[in-house]
């Protein structure tokens, strides 16, 4: 996936990975997650995209 931020160290930290959309439809509501699949601890963003 290539990234256009102006705001990054690193604007190719994003190569080669990909986002992923789950959309899960419950009674009343809709859940949707998105998992940055191939994003790694490394990453000058990652403490910003976790919840881990």
């Amino acid at each position: 996936m290539e990234n256009y931020f102006n705001f990054t160290k690193d604007s190719h930290q994003w190569e080669g990975s990909q986002i992923v959309f789950d959309i899960t439809k419950t009674y009343f509501k809709t859940q949707v997650r998105f998992t940055h699949v191939g994003l790694t601890p490394k990453s000058e963003w990652y403490d910003h995209c976790t919840d881990e």
